[in-house]
């Protein structure tokens, strides 16, 4: 009996060590949240339909902000502020960017993708990097 209790705890430690899984990428998904714990340094991937791909840490987030008229999510990383422009953002999506627990977001490659079983739909992700004022002499 003893040898099934240290089994029960060594597959606990085991289920517990393996990383938290997020949810599946599909072709209509816009965005990932992370199940399980938080991640100790996670970073925020933003993935645009050309390709390019661009990665953040969450520790330089300065602040989030999201505009349901236009509708858009700002979030100021100190050095670059990316615009997220799209419907259906202002619950779960922002609400994972502000608890740190959204993966990645990415672009539409088509507007085919925006229809009634999406939720969310991404249109457009833009980046600019923060302009410095010029030193006074």
């Amino acid at each position: 009996m003893e040898q099934n209790s240290i089994d029960k705890v060594l597959e606990s430690r085991r289920q517990a060590a393996q990383p938290p899984a997020a949810k599946e990428e599909e072709d209509d998904n816009f965005y990932s949240i992370l199940g399980g714990d938080v991640i100790d340094d996670p970073f925020l991937e933003f993935r645009f339909r050309d390709g390019f791909k661009l990665c953040l840490p969450y520790r330089d987030v300065v602040w989030i902000s999201y505009h349901p008229k236009e509708p858009e999510i700002k979030v100021d990383f100190g050095t670059v502020a990316i615009s997220i422009k799209g419907r259906g953002m202002g619950d779960e999506l922002f609400d994972g960017i502000k608890k740190k627990r959204v993966v990645w977001i990415k672009e539409a490659d088509s507007e085919m993708q925006d229809h009634e079983g999406n939720k969310v739909f991404i249109e457009e992700i833009s980046f600019e990097p923060e302009e410095k004022e010029p030193a006074s002499a």
